[in-house]
């Protein structure tokens, strides 16, 4: 990407029985999006098409890398079940992926998909998980820069990640969820020092193989002002909206206004203040539920980001969430409630950890689910370091806590009170030559709810050999 020092275009990282026994064998319904491989081949018809209708396109550069990744493990408690089957297996998930084009209009789609194979639980064999994303940037100048992006992805796994890899949820009912999530970005640099206006546009869907778990679709959209009107100093303003059209609860519409000034000291040190108030308001005739459902929330913030040394760097804010609704049915109602957020890195030559917490009062917490207001407390640990030039060693933990604000029944929320995660995860890996490696991968998952009848518990370790062979032209 062309720039110069004075310009640089942010970057946004974009992106989805009876209660956990089995459920009848004639009630599974195919997930929406239809086959994995169809919605792949789809999906990159669709950014070529893009890509190829942009001007000056050069596709000198391609890169196209197949890859495969195979080996043999133990799960004790496979599809992650109230009551548990453990089963040793062997897995394979092939993917490629492939780069074409100059920095200033260039075209990036990557997939992959598992397969495992099961000793015993025979039922289980076949398709796990798969995914396939396509992105296409375009700077048509160095003020402009237009960027449309597509990820589909399909797993049985309960556990989903954020995009920073921390864990976001433990999906509430087994079976196969699919997520697509469509969109684009327009950004463009208004002088020096970083100002630039912004606008983008999702729509994501999600659909579940469950009947119990509700399918969604999501709309959402954004316009965002960054204003550096002095060397020292940086006003910021985004206005949010987002419509989710859920498959049996109401509709709901959200609205969010965030404003930032920014005093900044060095490009790696700066404090700020700021204020978002937001409203979410339901689309339904019945006043109980609209007056269950529909609150104003008001914040006020004050951040920072700090680097003490090169070794170590802060960055984070504190501040009060106001919840103005109906105190009768929505807990938070008529409190002040503390809200916060904290990233503490510290990285030497061949090391670094990194420490997260998280104390927010929000919607939309976990992608698809039709969870109502709610309290999420979060703590994230990362160890990561490089035992010699070919032994690399990691290892994390998370913790989620969501309490529920709001009455279950009036929501539409098949769960109530409270859900609380845990994941302890280790992955030591040895690099065996450029193309090939080998790394022993373990996973260790709780899920705890307030009622106890569906908590879940699992361990898993795998052998894995991975092996990437990059092409060029």
């Amino acid at each position: 990407m062309r720039r110069n020092r004075h310009h640089q275009i942010s970057r946004r990282r974009l992106w989805a029985r009876d209660r956990r026994g089995a459920w009848p064998q004639d009630s599974p319904r195919t997930p929406a999006l239809g086959p994995y491989w169809g919605w792949g081949l789809i999906l990159l018809a669709w950014c070529l098409s893009w890509a190829a209708l942009a001007p000056g396109v050069a596709w000198a550069g391609i890169i196209f890398t197949p890859n495969v990744t195979a080996g043999v493990g133990y799960d004790d408690n496979v599809r992650q079940q109230s009551h548990p089957n453990g089963d040793t297996f062997f897995t394979v998930r092939p993917g490629a992926s492939l780069q074409a084009g100059k920095p200033t209009n260039q075209l990036t789609v990557a997939g992959s998909a598992e397969f495992n194979q099961y000793s015993r639980l025979t039922n289980y064999n076949g398709f796990q998980s798969g995914d396939i994303m396509a992105r296409w940037r375009y700077l048509p100048s160095q003020l402009w820069a237009i960027e449309l992006f597509n990820g589909y992805s399909s797993s049985y796994d309960l556990a989903s990640l954020s995009e920073t890899g921390s864990l976001a949820q433990v999906q509430q009912f087994s079976g196969r969820h699919d997520r697509n999530i469509t969109g684009g970005r327009v950004t463009h640099l208004l002088g020096p020092g970083g100002s630039q206006l912004s606008a983008g546009y999702s729509y994501a869907v999600v659909n579940n193989e469950n009947p119990q778990a509700e399918n969604s679709a999501e709309q959402k959209a954004d316009v965002g002002l960054s204003w550096r009107f002095a060397p020292k100093y940086r006003f910021d303003s985004i206005v949010t909206g987002t419509y989710t059209d859920y498959e049996r609860s109401p509709d709901i519409e959200q609205a969010t206004l965030a404003l930032r000034l920014a005093r900044i000291f060095t490009p790696r040190d700066e404090i700020w203040l700021g204020v978002v108030t937001g409203t979410s308001h339901t689309l339904s005739d019945q006043v109980s539920l609209s007056t269950t459902r529909d609150y104003d929330s008001y914040t006020a913030r004050a951040g920072f980001k700090k680097s003490f040394s090169p070794s170590f760097d802060a960055e984070g804010w504190v501040g009060a969430t106001y919840i103005s609704g109906d105190t009768a049915t929505n807990q938070a109602a008529g409190e002040a409630s503390p809200t916060g957020q904290l990233s503490l890195t510290y990285r030497q030559k061949i090391w670094l950890l990194r420490l997260t917490a998280l104390e927010s009062l929000d919607e939309n917490q976990s992608p698809g689910q039709n969870t109502g207001l709610t309290d999420r407390k979060q703590l994230g640990l990362l160890y990561d370091i490089s035992l010699t030039q070919r032994w690399r060693f990691n290892v994390g933990a998370d913790w989620v806590r969501d309490d529920y604000k709001q009455n279950a029944f009036l929501v539409g929320r098949t769960f109530q009170g409270y859900s609380e995660y845990w994941r302890l995860y280790s992955v030591l890996s040895y690099q065996i030559t450029q193309h090939w490696s080998v790394r022993l991968d373990y996973r260790y998952l709780t899920a705890l709810y307030e009622n106890d009848v569906d908590n879940i518990e699992q361990n898993r370790i795998v052998l894995l050999f991975d092996y990437s062979l990059p092409f060029r032209w």
